[in-house]
């Protein structure tokens, strides 16, 4: 059984968006008994174990519990849907910034840019996920219009930016902007406007929620952002903004 004063969330995002964050934030304010990815209690191979692992952690604990499973956040609709009264809070950032803190921190190491990043999104990652669409025109397109500008050894800050054009146009297909179980929140927003966050998510997951004041911080060098297919980045900033329009309502 639920405890009816249990609120259950789980936060969603790329790598880099502020997820940590968020997590810590939403963890401390709450009170909440926190899951992090590495947790084995909630998460195998940072993938969340079986729904009833899932809600026997929910069922015995009377403090909210706040769960971060980024590394499925497509799998959002189907999460929700299997853990009763659950709400999801969706973190984005803008994408060259992303792209930075993404090299600057992992370099080239990334498994996934070592070979073609149209391919290993549509086959790996949505076959690996169970991903379906109703349409796939969007995505398509985006594959079309980037397939084979990149060399499968170089431009890493390009393939960075075209991996987090795929998942957040795939987000936007399944409907992430439209699910009244989530809430979408920019990491600018959690910056610069923490008061204004804050009541968005309190309204959101009907609890108090208060988030201090933050130091507006960049990354130290632009060098990774100016080396983005200047297509490439324009598509992204588009989406990006359409995103951070969405949020702001």
């Amino acid at each position: 059984m639920f405890h009816p004063s249990t609120q259950v969330v789980f936060i969603f995002g790329h790598q880099r968006s502020g997820t940590n964050l968020l997590f810590r934030l939403l963890s401390d304010s709450l009170g909440a008994r926190s899951y992090n990815e590495d947790n084995m209690d909630a998460f195998t191979c940072f993938r969340l174990r079986d729904t009833e692992s899932i809600d026997a952690l929910i069922a015995t604990s009377a403090r909210p519990c706040v769960f971060k499973p980024i590394s499925q956040t497509m799998n959002f609709v189907e999460i929700l849907a299997s853990h009763r009264g659950a709400r999801g809070v969706f973190i984005f950032r803008n994408p060259l910034d992303v792209v930075t803190s993404l090299l600057r921190e992992y370099g080239s190491s990334l498994h996934e840019l070592t070979h073609d990043i149209g391919y290993n999104f549509m086959v790996n990652r949505l076959r690996d996920l169970n991903i379906t669409l109703s349409d796939w025109r969007p995505i398509d397109a985006i594959i079309d219009r980037f397939s084979g500008r990149f060399s499968l050894s170089s431009d890493f800050a390009s393939k960075c930016a075209l991996r987090w054009l795929l998942q957040h146009a795939t987000l936007q297909q399944r409907g992430i902007l439209q699910s009244s179980a989530v809430v979408p929140i920019a990491y600018e927003d959690i910056l610069a406007h923490p008061e204004q966050v804050s009541m968005r998510l309190s309204a959101h997951l009907q609890a108090d929620v208060g988030l201090p004041a933050m130091p507006h911080q960049r990354d130290g060098t632009d060098f990774f952002r100016d080396s983005i297919d200047v297509q490439l980045a324009r598509d992204c900033m588009e989406l990006f903004e359409a995103f951070r329009e969405a949020s702001r309502q």
